[in-house]
């Protein structure tokens, strides 16, 4: 079982430092995209929606209704404060308690697969590269690794766990980078894709299209 856990922050407000160029309802109109990619691309999934930001019930109950888990850490003060200091650590920190979720839960799966909300799987999405028992992520021109969508085996996601919180520095990026590198030598089926690993969406703080 392949489970997508899309990390999202529906609701930019003003007290957000890292601002976003769209506003709400266009950030809910691409995360519904990015669900129904996944459901298109990967039908027996499940989908693990991880939101931080106040919503209305009603919004609450339309988004829950589009997918298999729904979790939103607003009312969680201290992740909530993360978010709206850091994109990064907020990440970071994202990740972890949805990890903690699944595990509190004891929710069965395989696989994790980690998005960015409003990033979607497009054409160049393969299944077949995601298909081992390691990890499959992208690995750039500058040698650092794309974090807004990988693929991790369920031994490597609580491996990433127990890393984040051995671990003071709060770029998610670099952290999972780092994570990487100190798995590439002993994991014998892990993919690093140097072409186009299958999403596409735009960039929060500048809005440019990035298909990769």
């Amino acid at each position: 079982m392949n489970i997508f856990l899309i990390t999202s922050v529906i609701k930019i407000t003003d007290n957000h430092l890292e601002k976003s160029f769209c506003h709400h309802p266009r950030r809910q109109h691409e995360t519904l995209k990015t669900i129904y990619s996944i459901k298109e691309k990967n039908p027996d999934s499940k989908i693990f929606l991880l939101e931080c930001s106040y919503m209305s019930k009603e919004q609450e109950n339309f988004l829950k209704e589009k997918v298999d888990i729904f979790l939103n850490l607003f009312d969680d003060t201290e992740i909530n404060e993360i978010v709206l200091k850091s994109k990064s650590l907020g990440e970071k920190m994202m990740i972890l308690k949805g990890i903690d979720y699944l595990e509190k839960e004891n929710i069965p799966f395989d696989n994790l697969f980690k998005i960015s909300g409003r990033y979607w799987l497009n054409e160049n999405f393969n299944i077949e590269n995601f298909k081992n028992d390691s990890y499959t992520i992208k690995r750039l021109e500058n040698n650092t690794v794309l974090s807004n969508f990988f693929k991790l085996s369920k031994r490597l996601v609580f491996k990433l766990k127990d890393y984040l919180n051995s671990i003071e520095y709060s770029n998610f990026k670099e952290n999972l980078k780092n994570f990487i590198d100190n798995l590439k030598d002993e994991e014998e089926n892990q993919k690093e894709i140097k072409e186009k690993i299958g999403i596409s969406g735009f960039k929060s703080s500048s809005g440019d299209f990035l298909n990769i």
